[in-house]
């Protein structure tokens, strides 16, 4: 059960940080698809970059969580071995 639920866990951080890498990437290449100029531009980029990062630090929490519930699964399994 813990061994699945880090798996998960883990797949859903992979799909996060990939989204994240994709903003980065956008961002950097200055695609980050905001038009206007001035103000709006600047609040549409904030908005993109802080959308970004806040997928990144979801990747990095579920992928921390799926690796301790992954390990704890483990050592579960290798305990209860016979």
């Amino acid at each position: 059960m813990l061994l699945a639920a880090g798996g998960v866990a883990l797949a859903a951080g992979v799909g996060f940080g990939l989204a994240a890498r994709q903003a980065e990437t956008g961002l950097s290449r200055g695609n980050a698809g905001c038009t206007g100029e001035g103000e709006a531009f600047r609040a549409c980029f904030t908005q993109r970059l802080r959308e970004g990062q806040r997928q990144a630090r979801t990747a990095n929490v579920l992928m921390g969580t799926g690796a301790l519930l992954g390990a704890g699964g483990a050592v579960f399994f290798v305990w209860e071995l016979p």
